[in-house]
């Protein structure tokens, strides 16, 4: 149950109030691309921010077209966009949390898709402490950034665009929706039901359509275990709390001779 994205400050100059802008930067990135290079292949294209997994997940969300890649709808969108700008887009600066390996060839990875549509690009790679102070003060421009569910909800993905969350809050998008944040305190005291999963939806539509962010790919994991161990299920929220487990005794004796 979890969702990665690229994030916009969307109180920063050049990208809060420029959409056409955040949207070709959606329209450039080949995520299915991004899932084949450095997850080989597992993990699922985002095509908004609530997980499969999550109860209120919409499964006709992938025919809005929000994670289509693009490339030639992208440059005409950054022709109105240096409209909207008055000129010249500036270098854009995307803040990663990591220094290593993987991240500098993620880094290469966005900055090559977007370089392709005729946008520059900065990847300022830092340590993660400098990384949190900066989004937590609203100084990166965009960010790298992802979350997974502690609870089968999915106000635990919507909470992040309340206003009210603001920076240092879960808000780091700086976004801000009135129609938002209206339905999303109708639904956080409702009890589980279909209205809500309807108001969750209603949300995230809001959400894709102002774009504060690109969502790129929801994780996958994988478990092995033997077939001795009958009665096991791997389950997001409730890993290694069963009480009780069967175990097939001359299966696994077989086994081990």
């Amino acid at each position: 149950p979890s969702t990665y994205w690229i994030g916009f400050n969307m109180a920063d100059d050049v990208l809060g109030r420029n959409k056409p802008l955040r949207r070709a930067i959606s329209y450039a990135i080949d995520r299915q691309k991004l899932i084949e290079l450095f997850f080989n292949n597992r993990h699922l294209v985002a095509h908004g921010v609530i997980p499969p997994v999550i109860p209120s997940y919409n499964p006709e969300i992938k025919e809005k077209g929000y994670a289509r890649y693009e490339p030639e709808m992208a440059k005409e969108l950054l022709k109105e966009a240096e409209k909207i700008h008055g000129g010249k887009l500036p270098v854009l600066k995307i803040a990663m949390p990591g220094t290593d390996t993987w991240y500098r060839q993620y880094g290469q990875f966005l900055k090559r898709s977007l370089n392709t549509v005729g946008l520059e690009v900065e990847v300022q790679y830092m340590d993660r402490p400098t990384y949190q102070q900066m989004v937590n003060t609203g100084s990166a421009a965009m960010f790298s950034s992802g979350t997974t569910a502690s609870i089968p909800d999915a106000k635990d993905f919507l909470s992040m665009f309340y206003s009210k969350y603001r920076p240092p809050g879960q808000n780091k998008f700086n976004y801000c929706n009135p129609e938002f944040d209206e339905l999303y305190e109708q639904a956080e005291v409702m009890p589980d039901c279909d209205r809500r999963c309807l108001l969750y939806q209603r949300m995230e539509l809001i959400v894709l359509e102002d774009c504060p962010a690109i969502f790129l790919n929801h994780r996958v994991a994988y478990v092995l275990h033997h077939g001795w161990y009958k009665n096991y299920k791997p389950h997001a929220f409730a890993y290694g709390l069963s009480k009780y487990r069967r175990i097939d005794i001359a299966e696994r004796a077989a086994y081990k001779n």
